[in-house]
């Protein structure tokens, strides 16, 4: 068994690594801002350009439906155009009123199902909040309970940052250790 003063050491180092791994990635994020910074009068002038010329192709094709009627579509450069059938889009002003006429209209409750989403799920939050007996009537189980190990420090953007890093490099371990 390890003692207190071989647990606080131990966490000093841990958190000295995370210091440098938190420094690291603040370098990072430094070089991705700079860089995106430097690149986004260029990327935004390269997507004004690309919309202008998809615009000018929209306009291009909607003029010349005769070249598009069979085949309706073609691939040129990689790129389909041409006229596809369109779905149609669904509305309405009040979900509340339709709701009520697909009720009036379909009465038999399975083919109204086919119609209206209904989506009734235990919600857990609340569910927790019971006593373990009324949770053993209801059928839920509780696990993971009783004291388990902590390590978490007190967290800011990087420090999430850093335990998602960690974690992936936990996971690849793992993977390593099973294979």
């Amino acid at each position: 068994m390890a003692t207190m003063a071989r647990i606080e050491g131990l966490t000093n180092q841990y958190e000295e690594a995370r210091e440098e791994l938190k420094n690291q990635v603040w370098l990072l994020n430094e070089e991705i801002k700079k860089s995106k910074d430097e690149k986004m009068p260029g990327i935004r002038a390269a997507i004004e350009e690309a919309a202008r010329r998809k615009q000018a192709l929209h306009m291009a094709v909607a003029e010349s439906r005769g070249l598009f009627n069979k085949p309706k579509t073609r691939i040129i450069a990689g790129i389909v155009v041409g006229f596809k059938k369109l779905v149609g889009k669904l509305s309405w002003d009040s979900e509340e009123m339709v709701l009520k006429r697909i009720k009036a209209m379909f009465t038999d409750e399975k083919e109204r199902l086919l119609y209206i989403k209904t989506t009734e799920k235990p919600i857990k939050k609340n569910l927790a909040r019971l006593p373990a007996d009324k949770l053993k009537k209801l059928g839920v189980t509780v696990s993971e309970t009783g004291d388990g190990v902590v390590i978490q420090p007190t967290s800011n953007e990087i420090d999430k940052l850093v335990d998602a890093l960690l974690g992936d490099a936990e996971e690849r371990e793992m993977e390593e250790e099973a294979a």
